[in-house]
């Protein structure tokens, strides 16, 4: 596997784990419910989600170039 796919893969599933846990830790009152945490819980949802498809693709034209050779 390319390394480059793998740390956006990881990076990707951290953020969006990370994302999670804050909008859980806000529901539950463990943090305090506010604007600014929300957006930053949802910003980093959505950013590792876009981090994590720039893997895969990355995974998949990495793949397809070698198996044309």
């Amino acid at each position: 596997m390319n390394r480059k796919a793998v740390i956006l893969l990881v990076t990707g599933a951290g953020m969006l784990v990370l994302g999670w846990l804050v909008l859980c830790a806000q529901v539950m009152r463990l943090l305090q419910p506010s604007f600014f945490a929300s957006f930053f819980g949802y910003g980093l949802s959505f950013l590792g989600l876009l981090v994590g498809l720039g893997g895969v693709i990355h995974l998949i034209q990495v793949r397809k170039g070698r198996n044309t050779h």
